[in-house]
């Protein structure tokens, strides 16, 4: 015991010592910084940065000063008008802005023509904007063209060409850790700078399937949007997009080789056109369907859910049930990664699909073409007043139904239309008609053609019942 006491007595007289060091008279070199609760903190005094720190700093004003030029201001009038700034946005990656505030976004000039890159979220259903520059010189631009599945718009500046550019970089060679400096107007303050690095790749938010996003702790704040993310170097490598209100340090942008690809169809033909495998439906695996189809250990993939009758993927020999596992030896583990995947194809062009079947891989060959547009995806068209999609997982998930269930869903009713009055509703899927099964759009399309009599009788599913209906085509 008395061991213990002398050495507790010792430590206790180092630490005692200690303390007497440091509230005794600092040296010259340092100074009081704060004092509180009996704690004095100190700072250097005249610290001289290093070579290193300079030259970085260095860069970080060469970046900002050369972009400068190129970075402009974008308004729309004000909030509270038809155009909101960040309409059809989830809650929880909106950005916040003030009613008095104008409407303002971020763009940044690409080409010496006056081509502008921004956001389609800011643009949304304008057909014009007010594009301020740097040194105060406002012009009115025009929009081009705009994709809601990337966010991304283009606006081309009435005016003399030859107008200042940014340098496009590489967004496939990014690498998390990397240095990363956003450039935007944040709340109408012209030409913010901040500096962070790559946080992440490849993430997934919600507001444009299409993109691939860049994930970045640069402050990205209200007015940001449609800024550049750009490199070390000076070269954009992404568009700022959107912010995490709930978090701090994290900001998206869509990736500039993206942008590319939209810019180009936007100049081109006034849409992007995009490639896709039509005539497939195709859902997510879980844990319990990848036991129940045996899936080798490591493989995930996307299952077909559906496929249209008479469709390219169909005659290519692809199969309800099938596991779609790799695009051109690029495994896929989501529906989502695999549209990303495609949409780096061009329409016409012949990829390689590995699949899973029964307990054995195949391959097969399938010609891409172009992805239907948002009005035409999966609609059978009109008939007696009726909306008609193909039943997808994604739709039946939408109207409370089961994932396996068959047939044709109604969506709308008009209810001027025949099949409002024999009693047809939202919501029911049309299953049978004139005792034969429904299973595809030209199947339907055929079967409405041919019917030669007064009446049709027609078996529906609706809550959970199945009912008759005669209807007069």
């Amino acid at each position: 015991m008395r061991t213990k006491i002398i050495a507790y007595s010792l430590l206790i007289g180092l630490v005692l010592g200690t303390v007497g060091l440091i509230f005794s008279s600092p040296p010259e070199s340092l100074t009081r910084l704060t004092e509180g609760r009996g704690y004095i903190f100190f700072k250097p005094a005249g610290v001289t940065p290093s070579a290193t720190l300079l030259s970085l700093e260095n860069a970080f004003e060469q970046v900002a000063e050369a972009l400068k030029p190129a970075v402009v201001n974008i308004s729309f009038g004000k909030a509270g008008d038809s155009l909101t700034p960040l309409d059809g946005f989830s809650d929880h990656f909106m950005e916040q802005i003030s009613e008095e505030l104008s409407v303002l976004g971020s763009g940044f000039m690409i080409e010496p023509e006056g081509y502008i890159i921004t956001n389609h979220h800011l643009v949304k259903g304008a057909t014009e904007a007010t594009v301020t520059f740097f040194d105060g010189q406002k012009l009115l631009a025009r929009v081009v063209g705009t994709d809601p599945k990337t966010d991304l718009a283009l606006l081309k500046v009435e005016g003399k060409g030859d107008f200042p550019t940014v340098k496009i970089g590489n967004s496939n060679k990014v690498k998390v850790g990397s240095w990363a400096i956003a450039i935007g107007n944040p709340f109408g303050l012209d030409h913010t700078v901040t500096v962070g690095v790559i946080s992440g790749k490849g993430r997934s938010i919600g507001i444009a399937p299409l993109a691939d996003f860049i994930q970045t702790d640069a402050s990205i704040n209200p007015g940001n949007s449609g800024g550049p993310l750009v490199n070390i170097r000076g070269e954009v490598i992404g568009v700022n997009t959107a912010i995490d209100v709930q978090a701090e340090g994290i900001g998206f942008a869509i990736p500039i080789n993206v942008a590319a690809k939209v810019v180009s169809d936007l100049k081109k033909y006034g849409k992007v056109v995009w490639a896709w495998m039509t005539g497939l439906y195709l859902q997510d695996i879980t844990s319990s369907l990848a036991r129940y189809l045996q899936l080798p250990s490591g493989e995930k993939g996307v299952m077909v859910a559906d496929l249209t009758q008479g469709s390219e993927a169909e005659k290519a020999g692809i199969r309800r049930g099938d596991v779609l596992l790799s695009v051109d030896g690029n495994p896929i583990s989501s529906v989502e990664e695999l549209q990303r995947k495609v949409m780096q194809s061009r329409v016409g062009q012949r990829v390689v699909l590995s699949l899973f079947r029964k307990g054995q891989k195949l391959t097969i060959p399938l010609i891409l073409a172009e992805m239907p547009s948002e009005s035409k995806k999966d609609k059978a068209g009109t008939w007696l007043g009726l909306t008609l999609h193909i039943l997808t997982p994604a739709l039946a998930k939408q109207f409370n139904l089961p994932p396996a269930e068959r047939g044709l869903l109604v969506s709308e009713v008009d209810p001027e239309g025949p099949a409002y009055i024999f009693g047809l509703k939202q919501g029911d899927v049309i299953r049978e008609i004139n005792n034969i099964p429904i299973d595809s759009l030209s199947q339907f399309q055929k079967i409405v053609k041919d019917i030669d009599s007064p009446w049709a009788m027609l078996l529906i599913k609706r809550e959970g019942r199945t009912m008759f209906l005669a209807v007069r085509p």
